[in-house]
């Protein structure tokens, strides 16, 4: 490539159900008592994958593009900019949404302390509502 003057990073997956559920526990409806009453290994496993499922889309994706496309922004471009599209999730969790919100807060903070680090780049994010569309579909915490 010759050069990029902007970059849109603009890729996220969905977690849609609360953490215990997603280990196979299901708390009442105060939050104090659980059934089972304690997560199985297996439950604790899954908790790990999807979680390390949401990372991937929602953390490391965005860092894979920092990481990529920096270097090439700013020796190329006199007026280097970089758009994270993010969610409103990410600074107000969503009730259930405990693995989508916390990967998308960490990519809204690594782009913060980006553009700390890289000063010459224009560093903009922007954190929609809810938008309309498929996107809750092909969440990393469906199915079993």
């Amino acid at each position: 490539w010759q050069g990029v003057d902007t970059l849109i990073v603009a890729a996220g997956v969905s977690a849609l159900q609360p953490l215990m559920a997603v280990a196979g526990v299901e708390a009442d409806a105060s939050g104090t008592s659980f059934t089972p009453s304690q997560a199985s290994l297996e439950g604790i496993q899954r908790a790990v994958d999807v979680s390390s499922a949401a990372t991937r889309g929602n953390y490391t994706g965005p860092l894979v593009a920092a990481v990529t496309f920096i270097p090439l922004l700013t020796t190329s471009s006199s007026s280097p900019s970089i758009l994270l599209v993010s969610s409103l999730g990410a600074v107000i969790p969503p009730p259930t949404r405990t693995l989508y919100a916390s990967t998308k807060a960490a990519s809204l903070l690594l782009y913060q302390a980006l553009s700390i680090e890289h000063p010459a780049i224009a560093f903009t994010s922007v954190l929609p509502s809810t938008v309309e569309g498929d996107f809750r579909a092909s969440a990393v915490d469906s199915g079993p």
